[in-house]
C-alpha cells in the first residue's frame, strides 16, 4: 500500500507528475535541478500580479513557499511521484477579520493559477485519499 495522496488543509491543490517535470532523466541530478527550477519559474510567471515571489527559503506545513499575497501562499511539495502545487489560505487569516474574504475568493484565486499551469502541464487533482483524476480547465471545455 502506498503513502496516499498529498493533502493540505485550507488549500486547493493540483499534482504534476515527476515525468511531466523531469522526463526520463530522473536520475540525472543536474537535469532534475534545472527542470525543478523551470517548474518554479513557470509557476512564478503564471501567478497573478497580487502575488510576490518569495526569494528566501521559507516553509509552511513542510511545503516550500514560492509566492505570497495578502491572503494566500503558493507552496509546493515533492511527494511520491509528483509535485503538489498548493494555494493556501495564510494561517493568520484564518482567525482574523479577513477570513470570509479569503474563503470566498480562495477557489477563484487557485483556479486562475491552475488554469494557467494546465496550458503547460497535465494536472491532476485529489479525488480521495488514494485516487486522483484529471484537472479540468473549464474555460477550455466545449459545451
Amino acid at each position: 500500500m502506498g503513502v496516499g495522496n498529498f493533502y493540505l488543509p485550507n488549500a486547493h491543490t493540483v499534482y504534476i507528475s515527476d515525468e511531466e517535470i523531469y522526463g526520463d532523466d530522473e536520475y540525472d541530478q543536474d537535469t532534475r535541478y534545472f527542470r525543478y527550477q523551470d517548474l518554479l519559474a513557470e509557476i512564478q510567471t503564471r501567478t497573478s500580479a497580487s502575488f510576490i515571489e518569495v526569494l528566501h527559503d521559507q516553509f509552511e506545513d513542510d511545503c516550500r513557499v514560492i509566492a505570497e499575497s495578502g491572503l494566500y501562499l503558493i507552496t509546493i511539495r515533492e511527494w511520491e511521484g509528483y509535485v503538489a502545487v498548493n494555494v493556501v489560505i495564510k494561517s493568520d487569516i484564518l482567525e482574523g477579520p479577513r477570513r470570509g474574504l479569503a474563503e470566498a475568493t480562495h477557489w477563484s484565486s487557485a483556479k486562475k493559477l491552475f488554469d494557467a499551469l494546465s496550458q503547460v502541464y497535465h494536472l491532476r487533482v485529489r479525488c480521495s485519499a488514494w485516487t486522483s483524476g484529471d484537472y479540468v480547465n473549464e474555460s477550455q471545455t466545449v459545451a
